[in-house]
Parts: C-alpha cells; structure tokens; sequence
C-alpha cells in the first residue's frame, strides 16, 4: 500500500529539520510557494491558481508569499537555502536562466534549484501605434537599420527584451532599448505616442490589440498562437532563431527528494489539464504545459545555453 504524499513529505521535513540547521521552518505543515514578483502579474496568478489546487489534491495547506526584487534574484536565493524538505518551493520564470548571466552576484546558481514542473509558456508580441509606418516587422527592421529605433520592453533580461535583442543581433538594426518596470507603463507609453515600438507580453498587450488601439507586427511563438491566430511569427518573417518564449515554472531547492519532486510534478500535471484551469490561464496569453520534471529540465538547459549566449552578444547587464 502506497504512502500518503502528506505523510511522507512530513518524515522527510522531520529528518531535514533535524540535518539542516538553516532550514527555513514550516511549523504548521504548509507548503510555501515563493513568487519571484509583486502580486498581480502572470507568475503570482499562476501561482495562487496552482496553490488552490494543490491544496485540495494533498490536503495540506498551500500559502502564496510574494518576494519580488532584485529581478527574481531575492525570492530565488531564499528557495535555494530553504531546507529541501517538500515544504518549500519557488515560482519562477525565464530569470531563474536569465540572471546567472545577467547579475555579476545573483546570490544564486542554476545548480542550487531543481526542476519541477513547468506551468506556463507564452510569447512575446511586438506592438506599435495604429498610426505608425510600420506594418510588418521587416519594415521596422528596415527603417531602423538606417535611422536608430527605440524601443521599451518589460524589463532588462525579461523574454521580450531578449527578443528584440535577438532580431537587433540577427539583422544589425539600431534599436535602442528603453526598459520599464512591467508590461502597463510599457503598453501605456505606446499607446500615448511615447516610444514608436514595445516588446512586451500578450497579457498586458491583449486588450489594446483586440480594441484596435494597437497594431501588432509578430509574436515570438514557434507557431501561431491560438488566441490571436491573425498575428505572424517571428519565424514567418525570417528570423525563427528568435522565437524565444516566456515560461513560468515550479523549482524546488536542491536535494529536494525525486519522489517529492515526482509527486508534485504529476498533481500539478492533473490540475493543469482541467478544463477550468485552462480556461482561466488561455485569456491572459498564456497556455498551460504540464509536462514531466526531466522534460523542464530538458528544455531549462537548451534555453540557458542560448540566452547566455545572447546576453554576451549584446552586452546586457542588470541596470
């Protein structure tokens, strides 16, 4: 007869409490699920849709604790020197590979934390005006390739960034990036004539797009996505190397069992492929994923050798 998960996860926690004198508690059997940002945006969503869930599944509670900062770096350094008792687990996105390269002291190495599950993907979307010149994304190569063109994304080392970055270093156009602190200030400047271009998330982009208040030129998708199938790829337009997707995970500090991590990884798997669960997630630009711990990992490592590559190329650093 199989082990309860609870019961396990609690003789582990007591022997991990016992080994690890740094390890961060858990006195009343919740599992935390530490967000790398503010509440609000599509990781903190994610996360409290997959804590309600979980909870139900294990019977245990699932507590949601935002700790944004530092671009992910604080709410990662804390899960890395959290006891690997099942107890503790980390909500991320594509900074867990980004910042390593990014930050010259991130506090923190892709070693330190073990692959989960993957919970999301989504692409980013290239915005202009609907007055502007462009309307295709070889026409805004073109122009910027002779006249300097800037542009805001949603922050320095976010997918969009790395996006625009990747056409700048495939075609040797000008543009000049122009970060912001998320995706609203971002679309709000467009919008206003303020910057001519924004790389930026379908999530914060979506409903200027749908309201013809914005033009879109390409999304960073392999293929079409499902939910604006009118806007090209990068892909289409030439350049399929920057088909760089944003993805949101679950990671759990190192040593964590591989039962625990298994466990979790087919609950979460379950819940992702619930009718309610993706009916929620699609509207904001996001699609569920749900596959296996070695499969996230897969993709983590093909990712990490690619945008490290990419962040040396154009010289970002953390600003």
């Amino acid at each position: 007869m199989k082990t309860p998960l609870k019961h396990v996860l609690t003789l582990i926690a007591a022997g991990c409490a016992l080994s690890v004198p740094t390890a961060q508690a858990q006195t009343d059997g919740a599992i935390q699920l530490i967000v790398i940002t503010a509440p609000g945006g599509a990781a903190d969503q994610f996360a409290r849709m997959v804590g309600e869930k979980l909870s139900q599944a294990l019977g245990r509670p699932v507590r949601v604790e935002n700790k944004p900062g530092a671009g992910g770096n604080i709410a990662s350094q804390f899960v890395a020197k959290a006891a690997p008792d099942g107890n503790t687990f980390l909500i991320t996105s594509n900074n867990h590979n980004v910042n390593v390269s990014l930050y010259a002291k991130p506090g923190y190495s892709v070693d330190d934390l073990v692959p989960v599950v993957q919970i999301a993907r989504g692409p980013s979307v290239m915005v202009v005006h609907p007055t502007s010149p462009f309307k295709s994304v070889k026409e805004m190569i073109e122009s910027a390739k002779k006249t300097p063109l800037p542009y805001g994304s949603i922050g320095v080392g976010s997918g969009a960034h790395l996006v625009a970055e990747c056409l700048k270093a495939a075609t040797g156009a000008k543009l000049e990036h122009v970060p912001y602190k998320g995706g609203a200030p971002a679309v709000a400047d467009v919008v206003g004539g303020q910057v001519p271009m924004v790389a930026t998330t379908l999530a914060s982009a979506g409903a200027f797009i749908k309201a013809n208040r914005l033009n879109a030129l390409a999304v960073s998708s392999n293929g079409r996505w499902a939910l604006t199938p009118q806007i090209p790829t990068l892909g289409e337009n030439g350049w399929p190397e920057c088909s760089i997707e944003t993805w949101i995970g679950m990671m759990a500090p190192k040593g964590t069992p591989a039962a625990v991590v298994n466990k979790i990884n087919a609950e979460v798997q379950t819940l992702l492929r619930s009718a309610e669960v993706k009916e929620k997630m699609v509207p904001t630009g996001y699609e569920p994923v749900g596959e296996s711990a070695q499969q996230f990992s897969a993709m983590l490592k093909t990712e990490l050798d690619r945008t490290t590559k990419l962040i040396k190329q154009a010289g970002i650093t953390a600003e």
